[in-house]
């Protein structure tokens, strides 16, 4: 996705407004591009579109509220797990896996997004009723040399991470959540691990979300054969917290059925997952999201070969992005 700095030109009135699911597919092109010859198995991009509701609609409220169409562009730098599944659907068996998806989003850019046209959703299974196609409203996300410079930085950042950094985040996001109680003004300040006070707005570091996503269809097409197959995700549920400004940490659990056409059985996968998502806030409690991007399986027997695959394909995509 196109990337620019706030304050820059502003749209006209006259301009088209652009459709964030374009806005994706051309982003997917480019990552796509940099993956090529990188990935130790099969690459291919995911494609997942659904609605997200607040898993408890009461859960805290942090004391501000988006309007409705207010949008958000993330970008992942995560790690996907896949794993043979023993349902107790004699149906569904040999075909149902466990994902999960750890690691870290940024937040780049945010906005208001306009409902173009209202139109029926492709996906009967969704139950978001009176769906819209929406504008891509996201401020500062609109050139795409900006937006690749920032994303090679964030991958330069996953890069140096490692679990003893992770844990240290997570406490340091914890304890000021704690200390915002002694702060007033919708200005919150956070002093991170080198010691910078960075102020910020919107919702406080140490929060956290809890989401259910609707059951939809979870495409995955190969790169190279252009062959797609499409799963199906259940009881997905996304909970993550704000670590930083404009950082978060990932877990996500759920279940991925495949097709009857699957063919070869997967006995366990790991990937790196470079990837976009929109969300569109559509109602109080319900997001529509929109995530895209691709996989790269890793090469190893054990999660310690695993995990220097991962770090070496970023150090490839790094370069070729």
């Amino acid at each position: 996705l196109g990337d620019g700095e706030q304050g820059t030109k502003k749209t006209s009135p006259k301009d088209a407004p652009v459709h964030s699911a374009s806005q994706l597919h051309k982003s997917c092109q480019t990552l796509c591009e940099a993956s090529k010859g990188i990935s130790a198995g099969q690459a291919s991009v995911l494609d997942y579109e659904t609605i997200k509701d607040k898993a408890h609609p009461k859960q805290t409220h942090y004391g501000f509220g988006p309007k409705a169409h207010s949008q958000w562009h993330w970008f992942f730098v995560a790690r996907k797990t896949l794993t043979a599944d023993r349902p107790d659907d004699d149906i569904e068996k040999g075909r149902t896996y466990k994902f999960k998806l750890e690691l870290d989003k940024w937040q780049i850019a945010q906005g208001k997004a306009a409902p173009l046209e209202e139109y029926a959703l492709p996906k009967p299974e969704i139950k978001y009723q009176g769906g819209y196609k929406f504008s891509y409203g996201c401020t500062g996300a609109k050139l795409e040399k900006t937006a690749r410079k920032k994303k090679k930085r964030l991958i330069e950042m996953a890069l140096k991470d490692n679990a003893f950094a992770r844990t240290k985040r997570i406490e340091r996001a914890q304890q000021h959540k704690v200390d915002l109680q002694s702060q007033s003004g919708k200005t919150k300040v956070f002093i991170d691990e080198s010691g910078n006070f960075l102020p910020y707005f919107g919702m406080p570091i140490g929060g956290e979300h809890d989401w259910k996503y609707q059951d939809a269809s979870f495409i995955e097409t190969f790169i190279d054969t252009g062959k797609s197959i499409k799963w199906k995700a259940r009881n997905v549920r996304w909970r993550e917290m704000k670590v930083h400004k404009d950082r978060w940490v990932l877990s996500v659990e759920g279940t991925l059925v495949a097709p009857d056409t699957l063919g070869v059985k997967i006995d366990c996968q790991e990937s790196l997952i470079i990837a976009d998502q929109i969300a569109t806030k559509i109602s109080p409690s319900s997001y529509h999201v929109k995530f895209k991007g691709v996989q790269l399986p890793c090469a190893g027997a054990n999660a310690y070969q695993r995990e220097l695959s991962r770090i070496e394909m970023m150090k490839k995509f790094l370069k070729a992005l």
